[in-house]
């Protein structure tokens, strides 16, 4: 069918009603019309700009007091079935060269599925039949859309005067449609980019109905630039034997430029403790699962469909010491001046830093029970020990998470180990172990990290647009289609909102294609892992004012330390067992008094005599940060063009073994 198909054949049949009308019908007087019975197949109908939005002229500039709209239309089931290569509406002219209102590609219309796979693939199949492999055999082109009463609306403004009335508008649409609606041809997977034609440009209106979304962020490499260096206080406690003692307090930061040209070999670390001799800490891949809330999308000429949800939660982050060092420098030695030359070092500024105690490591409970696209079991690829690890890693965040334990109790068979280890990953709970037993404290966490997402999608990968309403069981999945009483498509000179449809829908000048039943695009599961290469420097600036925070008394009064009296202790412990006195010597809230050597921060780096002794002599510090709560303003994901799952799957509207035809 041509690109204007749908628009021609509705309007001829309009017309040939009409010619028929014209020639075959002849009056009736009164005792005729009173023995006659039977249904109009033209009907009629006028609706006063006033009952639609009285206020209307005071939002958007023109008056619906001004207009009436006359629909013409058929009291009848219009079915269709229909294939247009190329829908193109309102090109150039004031759009500029190769400007559209609408520019679609690949545009089918036919009857809704059958039935929706568990994957999210529609299904046409009426008759049941299957190929040689079994699988049914689609029927879509045997299926036709649903137009109940079509009929074509004109908005006239200024009905009564003659000198300025005209027409505004017209548009298209029906009481009642059923049927499934799809532009292109391919829906991009993880590995291919076939996306082949699709909506190039679409104005009109969309509600997107509430998605979940789940995502994976993509393992990486932290604090190896310079936008992901982080500043902490440190605090050592340094009792050398007899010889020497002090309390130092230093700032230490990312080294980057000396992990540029070095490995952490190089630094006195033995290579054999490693995962690999390269800088950086390993994060984890996390999985991510939110659900962007009910949206419209409305707009002129638009490319891109953009959804946004706030504060979605990140599970802790596990830092042990195998997920690997950073280089850090401090602004002056553990040992300096005299004392330095006493015991015979040197001042020593650097440090290879781990953010857990040696031979931690941090792990994420991976299902048993989940496979990959081939079949696969990644819990298959784990060794005993990994396997022994992951079972004891369940069982303690179990045992610890009165969420986890309800839903595997919940379960027929109760809490079985699988049970146990398939609902702890389910929720992408990670740990810190040692010795093959869960450490606590052993690790640093980086806890309470949100993320603000945005997606901006292409609309060429919006496929599947279900002009239907989609009906759904209690669980949200749909188990059939009623028919849809708001898609038009129209055409008008200034902004109008049409009768019947949503008090937000304003179509705007030119063409228009309004969808007033809520689009659902199922679950959108993003095949392609999420790069943290924007996240991470935020987290960055979180860790760094976490660090900041600056210690208060009783009353929420800041605290400053002065060089002068006998002062108040402080006692702490790094997590290695050494316990510190944190001598701040006096106190005091006034920073502008006598003798202020700087503020007391509420959260720092301790390192007790071990520690102390091993910074002055520049050898690896492994000390864990415990729980970094980073809560405050969120980190921002932006996501863009992200394949979708079988859901945006695009099912041939062809006989035979063509995409397209």
């Amino acid at each position: 069918m041509k690109k204007y198909g749908i628009l021609s054949t509705l309007t001829l049949s309009i017309l040939a009603v009409q010619s028929f009308a014209a020639s075959n019908l002849h009056s009736l007087d009164d005792d005729q019309m009173r023995q006659a019975t039977g249904q109009a197949l033209l009907y009629m109908g006028t609706t006063l700009g006033t009952d639609i939005d009285p206020d209307y002229k005071n939002k958007y500039g023109g008056g619906t007091s001004d207009f009436n709209f006359y629909k013409m239309g058929l009291q009848a089931d219009l079915e269709i079935n229909a294939n247009i290569k190329k829908l193109q509406l309102g090109c150039g002219g004031v759009n500029g060269a190769g400007g559209c209102d609408i520019d679609i590609e690949n545009l089918a219309l036919s009857g809704v599925p059958t039935q929706v796979k568990s994957d999210g693939t529609p299904v046409w199949n009426y008759t049941g039949a299957t190929d040689s492999s079994g699988a049914l055999i689609n029927e879509r082109a045997s299926s036709d859309a649903i137009l109940r009463n079509p009929f074509i609306e004109f908005a006239i403004k200024n009905p009564n005067d003659l000198a300025t009335r005209e027409m505004a508008g017209v548009r298209l649409s029906a009481e009642g449609i059923k049927g499934y609606m799809t532009a292109g041809t391919y829906n991009d997977t993880a590995t291919s980019t076939l996306n082949q034609g699709g909506i190039n440009t679409f104005s009109g209106y969309i509600i997107v109905d509430q998605t979940a979304a789940s995502a994976k962020t993509q393992a990486a490499k932290f604090g190896l630039t310079e936008d992901q260096k982080i500043y902490v206080p440190v605090y050592a406690a340094l009792d050398w034997s007899f010889i020497a003692s002090l309390q130092a307090r230093r700032t230490a930061y990312t080294d980057v430029s000396a992990m540029g040209s070095s490995k952490p070999s190089d630094k006195g670390v033995s290579a054999s403790t490693l995962t690999s001799d390269t800088w950086g800490i390993n994060i984890a891949s996390l999985a991510v699962n939110f659900q962007f809330p009910q949206t419209v999308v409305t707009g002129n000429r638009m490319s891109q469909l953009n959804l946004k949800v706030d504060n979605v939660p990140i599970n802790p982050i596990v830092v042990s010491a195998k997920d690997g060092p950073i280089y850090v420098a401090m602004d002056q030695s553990i040992v300096t001046g005299g004392l330095a030359s006493i015991i015979g070092l040197n001042e020593v500024k650097n440090a290879t830093f781990f953010m857990g105690l040696a031979d931690t490591y941090s792990w994420t409970v991976v299902d048993p029970t989940a496979t990959r696209a081939d079949g696969t079991k990644p819990y298959d690829d784990l060794t005993t020990a990994q396997k022994a690890d992951n079972l004891t890693l369940a069982r303690d965040l179990y045992n610890n998470n009165a969420t986890i334990k309800a839903a595997a109790n919940s379960l027929a068979n109760g809490g079985t180990p699988t049970d146990i280890m398939k609902q702890t990953a389910a929720n992408n709970y990670m740990g810190c172990m040692k010795g093959g037993a869960m450490a606590t404290g052993s690790c640093t966490t980086i806890d309470n990290l949100y993320a603000n997402v945005a997606v901006q999608q292409n609309f060429t990968r919006m496929h599947n647009l279900p002009i239907a309403k989609a009906v759904k069981d209690a669980s949200g999945k749909i188990t059939g289609y009623d028919f849809n009483k708001g898609f038009y498509l129209s055409l008008q000179n200034q902004k109008l909102r049409w009768p019947g449809s949503n008090s937000d829908d304003i179509a705007q000048p030119g063409w228009w294609m309004s969808f007033s039943e809520p689009l659902n695009f199922g679950k959108l599961e993003v095949q392609k892992e999420i790069p943290m290469s924007d996240v991470l420097p935020q987290v960055a600036t979180f860790i760094t004012n976490f660090f900041s925070i600056q210690d208060q008394d009783a009353s929420g009064n800041p605290l400053y330390a002065v060089s002068t009296g006998s002062g108040i202790t402080k006692t702490a412990s790094d997590g290695s067992g050494d316990s510190i006195s944190m001598d701040y010597k006096s106190t005091t809230t006034n920073p502008n008094a006598a003798n202020v050597v700087g503020a007391v921060p509420k959260n720092q780096v301790l390192l007790g005599n071990s520690g102390a002794q091993k910074a002055a002599q520049g050898l690896p510090l492994y000390v864990p940060l415990g729980s970094i709560d980073i809560k405050g303003v969120p980190a921002v994901m932006q996501l863009s063009d992200l394949p979708l799952s079988n859901y945006q799957a695009v099912v041939p509207n062809c006989y035979g073994g063509l995409k397209f035809c």
